[in-house]
């Protein structure tokens, strides 16, 4: 079951009342300073205990606020709990399948216990919280606040007895939320070369090599390479994306089985970008327009233009909502690739275009996101190739951003910068093939959003 994206706020996270029993420090220099006539003692004895109060002050201050950040994640914590559970419970048997007010008595009983459990390992720490877990309108809602006390160490000395604390997390989650999926498919010429090292290897023990040999030339009585691995049953890049995607497709069918609530699209892209199927809910017309084939490199065609053509599709994606309604869905962009730019097969004969060979620019991402749009990348990456001329003379160069270690380690930096916990590394045909359903299932875990 994919758990549903949720949306915490929280309440402004400070130390909001001081509730010390207060004494002047004027007081507290009294009968230090009785009977003593000495014109330097008074200024200095004052200046002394001033001096120890605002070191008391610092200390127990720091000690105050790292308590409440350690209660914060606490309750956050119990509240994503409590918004976990109770989906859990309402999907039981099936969407909606359980009982409400079982389920929400359930998760308001584990948020409590969380939020119990994990206080008593605060020590000198008393606090209690208040959880509110409700279902209205398809949303889940759970909330949790807290008042502490927090006994400070060195104020007693000066009167200050305690700090209260306050705090409060809001975690919601749609029960079955709407989502727009778009996948951006990679089917340039490198995507058929082989899905991992033991593949790679066999492709290179046949035809003499494995990363620049994508070309559309005649292959052992076949019209391609790709047709003759495909003859060979080895499983290039292409073929096990498409395996994960039809995989993804099937976890739909789990997920929302009346096919209301996810839409998707597919574009893809080498020399050119091809919108292959436009946001639709119908699973088979989704299975119907996967990409058929890899472009085979030529010296224009089979290129991996992503930069000149994302604008494309960033044009049509739109804005990403909440997931609540069908008018607000939640939208997730998935890019399948090796993350590098290509510009055509000039390099291996032209040196000055080998640089051109790098990582995409992923100034796009930040549109997205803007947008409120979650973006995951399934990174099939280049395995060192150092016997491979093609790969040497590319991305085997050291790190055009200044990193340590080659260009194809800029790579992965370059997509993980733009996906964070939504990027996915695959350098085998199983990972690439389970690839989609993870970025699915991690785009839709709880987390925190403020």
């Amino acid at each position: 079951m994919i758990p549903a994206m949720l949306n915490v706020s929280r309440t402004s996270r400070f130390v909001r009342a001081l509730n010390f029993s207060r004494v002047p420090a004027s007081a507290l220099c009294v009968r230090f300073l009785e009977g003593r006539d000495g014109s330097v003692a008074v200024p200095f004895a004052a200046s002394l205990l001033t001096l120890l109060l605002f070191i008391g002050l610092a200390i127990d201050a720091g000690g105050a606020y790292s308590t409440k950040a350690k209660i914060d994640a606490i309750t956050d914590s119990a509240s994503l709990a409590g918004v976990s559970t109770a989906r859990l419970a309402l999907l039981d048997g099936g969407p909606l399948g359980g009982n409400a007010e079982t389920a929400l008595a359930s998760a308001k009983d584990r948020a409590s216990n969380f939020f119990a459990v994990q206080m008593a390992g605060l020590s000198g720490i008393d606090g209690a919280a208040n959880v509110s877990v409700t279902f209205d309108n398809g949303q889940i809602r759970s909330s949790v606040s807290y008042t502490a006390t927090y006994r400070p160490h060195l104020l007693p000395l000066f009167g200050f007895n305690e700090v209260t604390i306050n705090g409060e997390a809001v975690a919601s989650a749609a029960i079955l939320p709407f989502m727009e999926i778009t996948l951006l498919v990679d089917t340039s010429g490198s995507m058929a070369i082989g899905a991992d090292e033991h593949e790679q290897a066999l492709l290179k023990s046949q035809i003499g090599c494995a990363f620049a040999c994508h070309d559309n030339a005649p292959v052992k009585g076949y019209a391609n390479s790709y047709l003759y691995a495909k003859a060979m049953g080895i499983t290039l890049r292409y073929d096990a994306i498409n395996t994960g995607i039809k995989k993804m497709i099937d976890e739909f069918d789990v997920l929302d089985p009346d096919a209301k609530s996810i839409q998707a699209s597919i574009w893809s892209f080498d020399t050119y970008y091809n919108r292959k199927q436009t946001m639709t809910a119908s699973r088979s017309q989704l299975r119907w327009n996967l990409p058929s084939a890899p472009a085979m490199s030529g010296k224009t065609e089979g290129a991996t233009k992503f930069n000149e053509g994302i604008g494309s599709v960033l044009s049509v994606i739109g804005q990403g909502g909440s997931g609540a309604t069908a008018a607000s869905p939640m939208k997730l962009v998935i890019l399948a690739t090796d993350g590098v730019q290509d510009p055509g097969r000039f390099w291996v004969d032209q040196p000055a275009y080998r640089a051109d060979v790098a990582p995409f620019n992923m100034a796009f991402c930040e549109t997205l996101k803007s947008r409120g749009i979650r973006v995951g990348v399934l990174h099939t990456p280049y395995i060192p190739m150092p016997d491979d001329w093609g790969y040497m003379a590319t991305l085997g160069q050291p790190s055009q951003l200044g990193n340590p270690g080659a260009r194809a380690d800029d790579v992965a930096r370059v997509l993980k910068s733009c996906a964070g916990d939504l990027y996915f590394e695959a350098d085998s045909s199983d990972k690439i093939a389970e690839g989609f359903v993870n970025i699915l299932r991690s785009a839709n875990t709880p987390r925190l959003v403020m």
